[in-house]
Order: structure tokens, then C-alpha cells, then sequence
């Protein structure tokens, strides 16, 4: 009995000391949530093979779809919905609010402090809805540039040329 008290006692204290990993506290899916800190304080639903790399998807709130959230700060305190195939790039979505429709999002820092909704296949590319507020329809700002700092509803298959509606 000893033995056995001792050895809660250890595990105890190493878990107060913080040398064992933070736990993710909502369902994470296969071959995810793979990086230092990749899903510390993640409260929402992974998908499979999603929120991988450093901090990817560090204190995200919201749903994260099959093979999303990949790269570094990914989905960093985002609290929108991401889709499947979403958010793949380096910050793609981070401090994202806005829901994230199927393939979106991905490239260097697309949907950055976006915070208006985004269509399936849209804000494909480089800082292409960044800082983004008005909604997005869908295949539109696909280019680096297309939308950033926008504030107005943009329709379907619209905007994808370099800085055609930024603002």
C-alpha cells in the first residue's frame, strides 16, 4: 500500500510542476494536435490529421474540420467554425472569429484577425482576406492581397486577382 501511495504521490507532483504535457480537453481526431503546445486549451472538436505545428491551435474555441489548422500559430486563438482542408499556412486563422467554409483560408496569414464569415474555396493566398470584416461568398479573394483590410459583403466568384478589392 505503500508502494502504491508513493507512487500517486510522484505522479501528482509531476503534474503540478508541468513536466508532463498539457492535455487537450476536447475530442482531438487521428494524427492530430502534433507540435509543442499545438492544442494547449483547445475546448472545441479536431478533426483528423488537423492543428499540427507549433501553437496551431492554441487556445482555439471552435470546431476544427479534417486536415486543418496545419502550421505554425494555424488557428492560434481562433473562436470561428474552420472547415475541412481550412487554415493550412503559416497563421492562416489566427485570432480568426469568422466561420471558415471548406478549403479556405490557406496560404501566409489569409484570414489574420479576420472577422466576417468566409465561403467554400476563398481567401486562398498570401494576406489575401486579411483583417477582413465584411462576408465573403464563395471562390472569391483567391489571390495575395485580393481582399485585405476589406469591410464590405463580396459575392461569389469575385475578387481573385491581386489587391482587385482590397480597401
Amino acid at each position: 500500500m505503500r508502494k502504491a501511495h508513493t507512487i500517486a504521490s510522484l505522479v501528482a507532483m509531476t503534474l503540478l510542476l508541468g513536466l508532463l504535457p498539457a492535455p487537450v480537453w476536447a475530442n482531438a481526431g487521428h494524427n492530430s494536435c502534433n507540435g509543442d503546445s499545438a492544442c494547449v486549451g483547445n475546448t472545441d472538436a479536431v478533426g483528423n490529421d488537423a492543428c499540427d505545428g507549433t501553437i496551431a491551435c492554441y487556445y482555439n474555441t471552435g470546431p476544427v474540420g479534417h486536415g486543418s489548422c496545419n502550421g505554425d500559430t494555424a488557428c492560434e486563438l481562433n473562436s470561428g467554425a474552420v472547415g475541412n482542408g481550412s487554415c493550412d499556412g503559416d497563421a492562416p486563422c489566427k485570432v480568426n472569429s469568422g466561420a471558415v467554409g471548406n478549403g479556405s483560408c490557406n496560404g501566409d496569414a489569409p484570414c489574420y484577425y479576420k472577422k466576417g464569415p468566409v465561403g467554400k474555396g476563398s481567401c486562398n493566398g498570401a494576406y489575401a482576406c486579411y483583417y477582413n470584416s465584411g462576408t465573403i461568398g464563395t471562390n472569391s479573394c483567391n489571390a495575395d492581397y485580393a481582399c485585405w483590410f476589406n469591410t464590405r459583403t463580396i459575392g461569389n466568384n469575385q475578387c481573385n486577382t491581386q489587391n482587385e478589392c482590397a480597401q
